[in-house]
């Protein structure tokens, strides 16, 4: 293990002048805590994506030389030795329709920062699937709303709920929200006693057919169970299709707190601008060994613009799963700049 004081000098011989703010961002990591083989690995990647070749290589052999194991340095020195792609794209190429392996590829590129290669990955994945949500958000997240709104509608079955609900979700994301309810409508046609086309027709204005049965049944089953977190959540879909959403609220926070791990309470309670109660619960039920859940209260944080909090919660639920790509590409975002006169001379932060 090298120590930070022999790194330092090093850190410094590799942070010049560079034009590129990416480059700058992360060679700022790098002067942080020249001892963090991830900010080395960063680094290397910022000089790759600018075609700076040597500095990547001797940014991701510090890298090494801190932890020989690094699984991305590994791989990033190993494509520029020579020039193929890495494994899990290889991978990929062999099996072309297979969706999840795409996604994998997506979030391989997402992790590096190339976010212009992971959103056509990402956008290939859904042609092949265009009912999985996931590949959707993802490319939604790196900015392809309309391009996600595309694929959606060129494979898009009209008697398929699920299809159908999900391009309602993109268009209420891209701010089309009268488009966004018409779909959620046609949704709500097909399967009549789905909770979530209930709530979301309901949050238009739209009409609920007398036919759907979802009504005050959900409230009378939730109070007979009290500890089944679906039937709170399901009273919680109720009361928000008929506009109370103070009781929405409180029943999917209380869903919540039987499931912490429930994404689905959480966002419902977000949504309805409950985001400080929502993470108020989750803290009060924090397993700090479950990553999922260190990663959920990462993703409520950023909704609340609480972003240096959300990133130290991202990276924490990455050490606790080192493989997991989500973690790793919100790590990966998570590069952040010192504000200016942060350092001290002798490149220490200033009280820290």
């Amino acid at each position: 293990m090298l120590s930070g004081r022999i790194l330092f000098p090093l850190a410094l011989s590799l942070v010049g002048c560079m034009g590129s703010a990416r480059i700058q961002s992360a060679q700022q990591q790098v002067i942080m805590d020249a001892t963090d083989a991830d900010a080395w690995v960063a680094l290397g990647d910022a000089y790759a994506r600018g075609r700076q070749q040597q500095k990547a290589r001797e940014a991701y052999n510090r890298a090494l030389a801190l932890d020989s194991n690094n699984a991305r340095a590994q791989s990033a020195m190993a494509e520029l030795r020579t020039g193929r792609p890495p494994k899990i794209v290889r991978e990929a190429l062999r099996n072309p329709e297979d969706d999840e392996m795409w996604g994998d590829v997506g979030d391989y590129y997402a992790s590096i920062g190339n976010n212009q290669e992971a959103l056509r990955t990402y956008l290939y994945a859904l042609s092949l699937d265009p009912a999985d949500s996931e590949w959707q958000s993802s490319a939604a997240g790196l900015g392809g709303g309309e391009e996600v709104l595309t694929v959606m509608m060129a494979n898009l079955n009209q008697n398929d709920d699920e299809q159908l609900g999900n391009v309602g979700d993109v268009l209420m994301q891209l701010n089309r929200s009268s488009e966004g309810c018409e779909y959620y409508q046609r949704a709500l046609q097909i399967d009549p006693s789905d909770n979530e086309w209930i709530r979301k027709v309901g949050s238009c204005g739209g009409s609920i057919p007398d036919s759907v049965g979802y009504s005050s049944d959900a409230v009378r089953l939730a109070q007979q169970n009290p500890q089944d977190d679906e039937l709170q959540g399901d009273a919680g879909d109720y009361y928000a299709s008929i506009g109370n959403n103070e009781e929405a609220v409180r029943l999917y926070l209380y869903a919540l707190s039987l499931d912490p791990t429930d994404a689905e309470w959480q966002n419902s309670a977000t949504g309805l601008g409950a985001g400080e109660e929502v993470l108020g619960v989750m803290m009060r039920h924090l397993n700090p060994n479950d990553d999922e859940q260190l990663g959920n209260v990462g993703d409520v944080l950023m909704q609340l613009n609480r972003n240096a909090e959300a990133c130290e919660y991202f990276r924490r639920a990455l050490i606790i799963d080192t493989d997991d790509s989500e973690w790793i590409r919100k790590s990966q975002e998570c590069v952040t700049v010192p504000a200016p006169g942060s350092w001290n001379s002798g490149g220490d932060l200033k009280n820290r």
